[in-house]
């Protein structure tokens, strides 16, 4: 049911910028990082999580970064727990839609885990 519903999200997010920004004010965006935070890595659980997440960050115009910002750290988490490429695609997909921007972006991306991962992943 949980996982239904998560990807009722991605795809309400996916629809519009006006749906997506609708359903990151509901509050959704922290329950789809708990789920990205407690999945088993390589799960289609994880994946539709993932998929999802992906959505509530892209478009245009883009979404009200304060909103999306707090899931950076699960972003990277799944990234470095993960060899799925389905899900590790969405993620990085996610990165980048957020790394788009003011410099304040790159700097919340920032991190040893995540520039390690991204490294190894294009050495691929």
């Amino acid at each position: 049911m949980v996982e239904q519903v998560i990807w009722g999200i991605g795809n309400i997010a996916g629809d519009s910028p006006s749906t997506r920004d609708s359903v990151l004010k509901s509050g959704a965006l922290q329950s789809i990082v708990t789920v990205l935070d407690q999945a088993t890595p390589g799960t289609s659980f994880l994946r539709n999580a993932s998929w999802a997440l992906s959505n509530l960050c892209r478009g245009r115009p883009q979404p009200n970064y304060n909103y999306v910002r707090p899931a950076i750290p699960s972003l990277v988490k799944v990234l470095v727990e993960n060899d799925k490429e389905d899900i590790i695609t969405d993620i990085c997909w996610a990165l980048s839609y957020l790394s788009d921007g003011a410099k304040e972006r790159i700097n919340d991306l920032l991190s040893a885990p995540l520039l390690s991962r991204l490294i190894q992943l294009m050495q691929h």
